[in-house]
């Protein structure tokens, strides 16, 4: 089935960019070719063509599903992009922010069989953010939110009075 054709775009650094389509127009396939989890049958893709970054560019994604490992703990699956960090006090810091910011400091010790879908994706969110990519695919992350979470994300206010910076979440 073919689902993209005669796709193009440039994007410059700093910009959030949003695609907008009907189920299977092939967003999803859109960003599978960009991380390289797809390919493509004709044609070519330049990611970061010219970015000036060396070697490859740290790239992540968020899935529509949250895609957790079960046998980790919330705090765990947060902390996991960060495996090779050698900074253990910074890995601490990194999770409780994120853990504060999406309110799920309180389910640190909890495993995914014992959260809700909507808290598993926020943990999903959480994991991504943590890797500190140098851009980041979001794949439907928010659909399973609620709209007081969703709130309490763009303003983050309280975050940056404890943890000393605030998150950006355009539109959520």
């Amino acid at each position: 089935m073919e689902v993209l054709r005669d796709i193009s775009f440039t994007l410059e650094d700093h910009f959030f960019v949003t695609v907008v389509g009907k189920s299977g127009c092939g967003k999803t396939t859109l960003l599978r070719i960009l991380l390289g989890l797809e390919t493509v049958s004709q044609g070519s893709v330049y990611f970061f063509r010219n970015s000036g970054n060396e070697g490859s560019p740290k790239a992540s994604i968020v899935f529509q599903e949250p895609r957790l490992m079960p046998w980790l703990t919330v705090g765990q699956n947060i902390a996991f992009s960060m495996a090779r960090a050698s900074d253990k006090v910074r890995i601490q810091e990194t999770v409780d922010f994120y853990l504060t910011l999406l309110g799920l400091m309180d389910f640190r010790d909890a495993y995914p069989s014992q959260i809700s879908g909507g808290m598993a994706q926020r943990v999903a969110l959480g994991r991504t953010l943590c890797f500190d990519s140098d851009v980041i695919l979001m794949d439907e992350p928010f659909g399973a939110l609620d709209a007081f979470t969703r709130r309490n994300l763009q303003k983050g206010n309280q975050i940056k009075e404890t943890y000393g910076r605030k998150p950006v979440f355009p539109l959520i």
